[in-house]
């Protein structure tokens, strides 16, 4: 199965936010997850990104801690382990 998942952020953030970044984010004190955002989108107040974690992550329904961006290909602290 391969995941794709959205989550949204108040305001309009599309400046901040683009598609091919990497992302890295931990979920309520779980492990560290690794995405690629493979769109932003702005509509009504907020801006949603969809991120594409492959066959290994996928986004739980619990509030997001921690978020790193990055624009290089293979970020060094984003990198899976």
């Amino acid at each position: 199965m391969i995941y794709s998942d959205a989550c949204n952020v108040p305001g309009d953030l599309t400046w901040k936010y683009w598609p091919g970044q990497r992302v890295m984010l931990q979920q309520a004190g779980g492990a560290f997850k690794h995405f690629i955002n493979t769109a932003v989108v702005y509509s009504a107040s907020n801006t949603f990104l969809t991120l594409y974690g492959g066959m290994d992550y996928d986004l739980a329904n619990s509030p997001i801690i921690e978020p790193y961006f990055s624009a290089a290909k293979a970020p060094l602290r984003l990198s899976p382990e």
